[in-house]
C-alpha cells in the first residue's frame, strides 16, 4: 500500500503536465475587414500563435454584380504586425468587447454612429472558449474598435 501513494502521485503529476496551459491554448482571431457601404465585408482568420492568415468572402455572402469580387488571400503576418495585433487582442480581452448593459440602456446622442457599413463580426477563440463582440456599433468598446481598425487599417497590404 505505501508504494501506491507515490505511484499515484506521479501518475497524477504526469496527467496534469499533458493538459495545455490556458496561455498555451491555440488562439485565433476571426474578424470582418474591408468594411464598406457598397460591398459586404470580407473575413480575416488569423492564427495568433503562428501568424498564418486567410482573408475570404464568406460562402453565404451575396456579392453585388457591379463590383468585382476580390480574390481570397493568405499568407503570414510580419512579426511586428503580429505583435501589434496580439497586443490589441489582449487589450480587448482585458477591457471587453462590449458593454454588459448596452442592450438594456437607452441610446444617447453620443451612441449614434452614422454609417452604412455593417457592424463587424469579431470573434476570439482561445482553445475551446469563444468571445464574441456585440453586433451594435454603440455597444463596441474602444478596445474592440481599435482592434478592428488595426487589422483593417490598410486593405492594400499583403498581410492584415
Amino acid at each position: 500500500m505505501p508504494f501506491l501513494i507515490p505511484n499515484l502521485a506521479s501518475l497524477l503529476a504526469l496527467a496534469f503536465q499533458t493538459l495545455p496551459a490556458k496561455d498555451a491554448a491555440p488562439r485565433t482571431l476571426e474578424i470582418d475587414v474591408e468594411l464598406s457601404e457598397f460591398t459586404p465585408p470580407r473575413r480575416l482568420m488569423l492564427d495568433l500563435g503562428k501568424g498564418a492568415y486567410r482573408i475570404t468572402t464568406p460562402a453565404e455572402t451575396v456579392w453585388p454584380p457591379n463590383y468585382p469580387r476580390p480574390a481570397d488571400r493568405s499568407g503570414t503576418v510580419s512579426p511586428s504586425r503580429l505583435a501589434a495585433v496580439r497586443s490589441a487582442v489582449d487589450t480587448a480581452l482585458r477591457e471587453g468587447f462590449g458593454y454588459p448593459d448596452c442592450e438594456l440602456r437607452k441610446r444617447r446622442p453620443e451612441d449614434l454612429f452614422i454609417t452604412n457599413a455593417p457592424v463587424p463580426t469579431i470573434i476570439i477563440r482561445v482553445g475551446t472558449e469563444r468571445v464574441v463582440a456585440p453586433r451594435d456599433w454603440s455597444c463596441l468598446t474602444p478596445a474592440a474598435r481599435r482592434l478592428q481598425k488595426l487589422v483593417d487599417r490598410d486593405p492594400g497590404e499583403a498581410q492584415p
